[in-house]
């Protein structure tokens, strides 16, 4: 593997970020796997299945220098500031948000936007948020809204389609049938996270959402932050960044998450102990009905 060395010229650092380093090596498990041919809209794929887990390195590696977020490249000192971004593609004048019929011959670099825009919806919903410190709007080519299943089980269902499903001369279309497969396998045929997939699909102009077999219209999770959140960091996913935490937030696997990988634990020794999280000057909004809110879950062997 090579990384470029950056400019002198313009100031651009090295291509060493995570980010980047997880898309290149992304190539490798797409060559091992699916084997997406590096042209037409199978070329389109095998970039944006690079973006896509090139980003949940990203998220993974939980670095407070460089916390996950749904822009490529922003660590590079561009111009425009990114390389490619997957809640907007179109944003930088080039990349396609939208599937059309001429797809198939665009640079692979800019039919790869259709995957990401997919993946970043399925992952974050509609609407705009501030993720990692950035700010991300996802649109929608048919005006649609709707909740996301989290980017964990969006990566899982990517994962399964690649591995299981999607073969070299897989299209948009035929990604669109791997990845409901694989939210079935995964979920279950009558599940909401194989519906929202298929909401995704439709929102980026590939296919037509399935029936709801749910509990109807998708409403979002309520443990999401609002927009305009004044805390930073309020899920944890983002690890310890914006917290002063006293002991333990972890997204270790001895105890579940509400949802998503992080959580703030504390206790847990059969002891007394002082422990904390917290977050100084926070910036209470001066109008509407500001108020706090936070799930807790209290695990005890005691009885009584």
């Amino acid at each position: 593997m090579y990384f470029g060395d950056g400019s002198s010229q313009n100031g651009n650092t090295p291509l060493a970020t995570l980010d980047v380093g997880g898309h290149e090596m992304t190539h490798g498990v797409t060559a091992a796997t699916a084997n997406l041919t590096y042209s037409g809209e199978s070329g389109g794929l095998n970039e944006a299945t690079s973006d896509i887990f090139g980003t949940m390195v990203e998220f993974y590696a939980n670095n407070a220098g460089d916390p996950g977020d749904y822009y490529i490249g922003e660590k590079l000192n561009m111009s425009g500031g990114y390389m490619r971004r997957m809640d907007n593609p179109a944003a930088d004048g080039r990349s396609l948000s939208c599937w059309n019929s001429n797809a198939g011959s665009a640079d692979v670099h800019l039919s790869s936007g259709i995957g990401n825009h997919f993946f970043y919806l399925a992952a974050e919903a509609t609407g705009a948020k501030t993720i990692g410190g950035r700010s991300h709007n996802g649109t929608t080519c048919n005006n649609d809204t709707f909740a996301g299943i989290g980017k964990d089980k969006a990566a899982a269902v990517w994962y399964r389609a690649l591995t299981t499903y999607m073969t070299s001369t897989t299209n948009y279309a035929g990604a669109r049938t791997a990845t409901l497969q694989a939210a079935a396998d995964l979920y279950g045929t009558n599940s909401q996270e194989r519906y929202l997939v298929s909401k995704a699909w439709a929102a980026v102009s590939v296919g037509t959402a399935l029936p709801d077999l749910g509990t109807g219209a998708p409403t979002p999770d309520p443990a999401d932050p609002p927009s305009g959140n004044a805390l930073t960091n309020g899920s944890f996913e983002q690890g310890t960044s914006g917290w002063t935490q006293s002991h333990n937030i972890t997204n270790s696997s001895l105890q579940p998450a509400r949802d998503g990988s992080w959580y703030a634990w504390m206790m847990g020794y059969g002891a007394d102990a002082v422990e904390s999280v917290s977050q100084s000057n926070i910036a209470v909004p001066a109008t509407g009905t500001p108020k706090l809110t936070f799930w807790l879950n209290v695990s005890t062997q005691e009885s009584g």
